[in-house]
């Protein structure tokens, strides 16, 4: 991540950060200034390329080249970006409380990231139970008890 000495490197690299700020963004040719707070770096990074529609908050993944500017320094020139899911609490208390959702403001995006972790946790041991359960009846349709006792289908929905 080094600039280069030339004003464009060869080859494409990769940057993924969160979203800081829209510097400058022009509504008829998409080109846009934006700061990206980068895992391991100790200020925000300037990224220049087509990045309309970006909103702060937004984690991102972004290709191009770091080039040197004469006036306003070292910059990653964005040619493609992508938008990531946010994989943290914070990110995700980030992205609610950025105002990309309607209604969602930062306390309640405050609210909800604490209990991110609880709630990933919780998904998690579901969706392995539930894993573990039709494997389980899948590979031995008949076990130990001799009877089909697998999951069955109720008024009230799929029982095992």
């Amino acid at each position: 991540m080094q600039p280069t000495a030339g004003p464009v490197a060869d080859r494409p690299e990769e940057l993924e950060g969160t979203l800081e700020r829209v510097v400058y963004a022009n509504e008829e040719n998409a080109w846009s200034v934006v700061r990206l707070a980068v895992a391991g770096a100790r200020e925000p990074v300037t990224a220049v390329g087509n990045l309309l529609g970006v909103q702060p908050g937004e984690s991102l993944r972004l290709t191009g080249s770091w080039i040197d500017d004469p006036r306003h320094g070292r910059q990653f020139r964005v040619v493609s970006y992508a938008t990531v899911v946010p994989a943290t609490a914070k990110g995700i208390e980030r992205y609610l409380g950025s105002g990309l959702i309607r209604g969602i403001g930062r306390v309640m995006a405050r609210r909800w990231g604490k209990q991110m972790d609880s709630i990933r946790e919780c998904v998690s041991v579901a969706a392995a139970k539930l894993f573990l359960t039709t494997s389980f009846f899948q590979m031995f349709p008949e076990h130990r008890c001799g009877s089909k006792c697998g999951p069955t289908q109720g008024r009230r929905g799929v029982r095992y």
